[in-house]
């Protein structure tokens, strides 16, 4: 029997207070599941987790019994092509899935970030001596992202309703919108506010500059058609969607140096043969 519910080390802090603490157990599909305790004992905390009013800060609450990575696998999502995408420069640009690697297998948004204390501006646009200065539109970017999540949920479940099996998972849901302040900052002055560290974490470019060979496009990327790269005889693997969803992790590199392979062997066999 599948379970309806899966909940997996979940912890919820407020501040210093700490009112769950690796809160795990499963109810099955048709079972009458009670919570008991005294006052103060979290049982209105473990409800409000479940039904997405607050985040845990840690654990994790699966969709449908599993985890987001499992459902893009089963569902063929990151097996998708780079040849059956209608804007392939659009889904290369797009961030890679967030994945974190803890035995807990805790999930982290940034609901969960904000119930631990931090909080959320918008993109930095500009930096005027100690003051900085962000983008007004965190509140949408949020909401998009929002949006986006539920239709990958609603793919899912639409995958489940397909194959018939609907009964072999636990029923859908969605989650509570993330949470954005009202009036977000759209300025900060870091040297009032007591800020003396700066953290970048905005990722990286690939730096080509040590290929002396023209298949760079105008923006410095490397020109390439599935990892066939635009000069004859050379590849390139793991670039995100190379060939496949997954290209950029390990397992999808795998598959995309079987296709590379077979082209490579079948380039140096024409050549030879010239």
């Amino acid at each position: 029997m599948a379970d309806t519910l899966e909940v997996r080390g979940v912890s919820l802090r407020f501040g210093g207070v700490r009112a769950l603490t690796d809160v795990s157990f499963a109810v099955n599909d048709g079972e009458l599941f009670s919570i008991i305790g005294p006052n103060g004992a979290g049982k209105t905390s473990i409800v409000n987790c479940i039904s997405g009013r607050y985040r845990p800060t840690e654990g994790q609450l699966f969709y449908r019994g599993r985890d987001i990575k499992w459902w893009m696998e089963a569902t063929g999502m990151m097996d998708a092509r780079y040849d059956e995408v209608d804007d392939l420069d659009r889904v290369r640009r797009l961030p890679s899935l967030q994945l974190i690697g803890t035995p807990e297998r805790s999930t982290i948004d940034l609901n969960a970030l904000r119930a631990a204390g931090v909080a959320f501006v918008g993109k930095l646009v500009a930096v005027d001596g100690a003051k900085a200065k962000f983008s007004g539109s965190l509140a949408n970017c949020c909401a998009l992202a929002d949006l986006k999540m539920n239709r990958l949920l609603e793919s899912i479940d639409a995958w489940i309703d397909a194959k018939g099996w609907a009964d072999s998972f636990g029923p859908p849901c969605r989650y509570e919108p993330t949470l954005i302040a009202p009036n977000p900052l759209l300025e900060l002055d870091l040297k009032a506010a007591g800020i003396g560290t700066i953290i970048w974490a905005t990722g990286f470019r690939p730096d080509y500059s040590w290929l002396d060979v023209p298949v760079l496009d105008r923006k410095g990327r490397l020109r390439h058609t599935g990892g066939v790269v635009a000069s004859p005889g050379m590849y390139v693997i793991g670039l995100p969607f190379m060939r496949r969803r997954k290209s950029s992790f390990i397992d999808g590199a795998g598959d995309d140096a079987a296709d590379l392979a077979a082209h490579m062997s079948a380039y140096f066999t024409r050549a030879a043969a010239a």
